[in-house]
């Protein structure tokens, strides 16, 4: 029986599974698919929200506690596994300037770098960039990380240090005296003095089983990517929203 089981392997699971097994708890891990796909594979790897300063503060907060974290969690990854989650700090440019009062306050209340670009040297340093805006927003400090690059490095982590289980589901949690116990799988029970549910999308359907679903539901997003010589662009549509990311491939 593991101190620790963790439900769902996308990359919160991994991550949270690894920080508990270097603090030296006995760890499982129970992931219905493959560990790192889905939406953990999927996503754009930007560490920040897109527009910052529509979110409470304390996603402000999170974000800010990420940003701070990742530089030294990507540099220990590519050093135990030998594969670079690609962490890469290119800032993050805005080009829709409407809310340039709300972004400058927010920048200012929370000490974040936030520049305001003119035309010109936009022009300069994006002179592919088309239709060009009068000005633009630049928060320099932005980073972002290369997702699959990122999850498969944690997988490599966890190799020998997690009791990791792939391919099963978990179709029923165990409660024992008002507290969950471990989990049931088409192959049989988990048991585990702690219970960590990282299933994403997914939660909602299985905290449903206690009676207290959160508000939690599956977003669909589409993505395109570019492939060509170095130095093309990684493009990604999410709902109405467009940006882009450079890859260094």
């Amino acid at each position: 029986m593991s101190d620790i089981l963790v439900i769902g392997g996308g990359i919160i699971g991994l991550l949270t599974a690894h920080e508990l097994a270097r603090a030296g708890a006995q760890v499982g891990l129970v992931e219905m698919g493959a560990t790192g796909r889905e939406s953990s594979w999927a996503g754009g790897g930007i560490i920040s929200p897109l527009y910052p300063w529509r979110y409470a503060d304390s996603v402000t907060a999170l974000a800010s506690w990420s940003q701070g974290t990742y530089p030294g969690l990507c540099d220990e990854l590519h050093d135990d596994t030998g594969i670079d989650p690609e962490y890469t700090r290119n800032g993050l440019l805005i080009l829709d300037t409407l809310e340039s009062e709300e972004a400058a306050s927010w920048a200012e209340r929370h000490g974040v770098a936030l520049e305001r670009v003119d035309g010109e040297t936009l022009h300069t340093s994006e002179p592919e960039l088309g239709p060009r805006p009068v000005d633009a927003l630049l928060l320099p400090e932005i980073a972002q990380v290369r997702n699959p690059r990122l999850t498969k490095a944690v997988r490599r982590a966890l190799d020998g240090r997690v009791d990791l289980r792939e391919q099963e589901e978990v179709v029923d949690l165990l409660v024992e005296s008002g507290r969950v116990s471990g989990v049931r799988t088409p192959k049989g029970e988990i048991l585990a003095e702690r219970v960590v549910i990282c299933t994403g999308a997914w939660t909602a359907q299985l905290l449903a089983r206690l009676g207290r679903a959160p508000d939690i539901e599956p977003v669909r997003g589409q993505m395109m990517l570019f492939l060509g010589a170095p130095g093309l662009i990684h493009h990604i549509t999410l709902h109405e929203e467009r940006y882009i990311i450079p890859r260094r491939d």
